[in-house]
């Protein structure tokens, strides 16, 4: 059985602890948090709290919460040894993720084994996202109202899985096995990637979201046409919207695409003195992953002097394009730049 902090996102843990410190929390949430913190000596036994909860206690969070327990003050008072140790803890954490180098969050999941011998059907009914890690590695995390269903031979022959709801998806690749996750009218197939699925049964749309790698979209549709179009195929920052009524997909870049490369490697590829413009889009391919076409005989003789330090594609895309006084648009999950060129 999950405890709340064994499901949450960092999001949801600061959303409660406001409310708590506002007087805004529900009993529940109040009960929890009071329950929690007081069971904070715990830590030099079974450290189970994430490390973003870990900094939350030592900055500042445990002040406002100790403040507001009732009961014996001495019994307050000797959780500050828990406390002490909770902060060593953190800077050892901290120190070993910056060593490692490594992004990955501290979460504790609930993790299916590859023995298991029936169908497994996991549900979240809690307000929080759930964590799961298949027997395959492959890590998911379930939005409320959502629900996933395992087949009993996953990760035998193939990987499949069934969603009803929303869940963020991160795949551990194996190419033998391909992986497959059956929403209903779309079956999306990956061999190793992370992407977003919505499909919750009274949405008129099924939306998937592709955040690193590459996947193939299999739609149900009635209509011939749907037939004979066969996979859709999506790549980094880019989304199909199947529509239930029409039968038809719509496939679009993300509302905000996301560079595919660390911050420090954007801001030193994104300054350009006089740089052949051929050169500034294939910056931007590379950092965002997104196909950018253009006229090489157009714009063959632009050069662009500019740092694009801050902003997203499209705020950068702005800057460039006014610079060679050209426009661009969006079709297809790809940008077009159109123009005059340069004289």
């Amino acid at each position: 059985m999950f405890d709340y902090y064994n499901m949450m996102s960092e999001k949801d843990f600061d959303k409660i602890l406001r409310r708590y410190r506002k007087g805004k929390a529900t009993e529940e949430e109040v009960n929890w948090i009071e329950k929690w913190y007081s069971s904070l000596d715990m830590l030099n036994r079974y450290p189970e709290l994430n490390e973003f909860q870990r900094r939350k206690i030592v900055y500042g969070s445990f002040k406002q919460i100790q403040n507001r327990i009732k009961g014996d003050k001495q019994k307050q008072l000797q959780l500050w040894p828990a406390l002490s140790a909770a902060a060593a803890v953190i800077v050892l954490i901290v120190a070993f993720l910056y060593r490692s180098n490594t992004h990955q969050p501290s979460v504790v999941e609930e993790k299916i084994s590859y023995d298991e011998p029936i169908e497994r059907v996991i549900e979240n009914e809690t307000s929080f996202v759930k964590h799961i890690v298949l027997s395959d590695s492959t890590r998911i995390s379930l939005e409320p109202k959502s629900s996933i269903r395992v087949a009993k031979d996953f990760n035998q022959v193939d990987r499949k899985i069934f969603l009803r709801g929303e869940a963020f998806f991160n795949v551990s690749h194996n190419r033998s096995k391909p992986f497959y996750v059956d929403a209903g009218d779309v079956v999306t197939k990956v061999l190793g990637t992370s992407f977003r699925i919505r499909a919750f049964s009274s949405d008129k749309n099924i939306t998937v979201a592709v955040k690193t790698g590459k996947v193939a979209i299999q739609t149900r549709g009635d209509k011939k046409e749907n037939r004979k179009e066969g996979n859709v195929i999506l790549v980094a920052n880019q989304q199909a919207i199947y529509s239930r009524d029409q039968t038809s997909v719509l496939k679009e870049l993300v509302e905000t695409p996301q560079p595919l490369k660390p911050q420090e490697e954007v801001r030193r590829k994104l300054k350009f003195e006089a740089a052949p413009f051929g050169d500034v889009v294939d910056a931007l391919e590379d950092i965002y992953g997104i196909e950018i076409k253009y006229q090489d005989d157009v714009f063959e003789s632009c050069k662009v002097t500019t740092t694009l330090s801050d902003g997203g594609i499209y705020s950068r895309l702005n800057i460039i394009c006014k610079a060679i006084g050209a426009s661009y648009s969006q079709q297809d999950g790809i940008i077009v730049i159109a123009g005059k060129g340069c004289q």
